[in-house]
């Protein structure tokens, strides 16, 4: 997950995604959105950003169902 420290929104989207990617065996990986300038240009505006492999699994909110979804229908989950 790509964030920053003081981002709410970043810490309400951990507190939905980790208990569920602990259920399946995942861990959480967060990323300060302003360690990579590639990152920073992209996403600053945009946090939280959950990301699987590279691929965009949610943007801002993200429920323990949707995410249980999306993570269900990702090609190499």
């Amino acid at each position: 997950m790509l964030g920053k420290p003081d981002c709410h929104l970043c810490h309400e989207m951990t507190a939905v995604v980790a208990p569920v990617l602990a259920e399946l065996g995942l861990s959480l990986v967060e990323r300060d959105v302003r360690d990579d300038p590639e990152w920073w240009r992209l996403y600053r505006l945009e946090i939280p950003i959950l990301l699987l492999n590279g691929v965009e699994l949610a943007r801002h909110r993200i429920t323990a169902a949707e995410l249980r979804l999306r993570l269900a229908q990702h090609p190499t989950r």
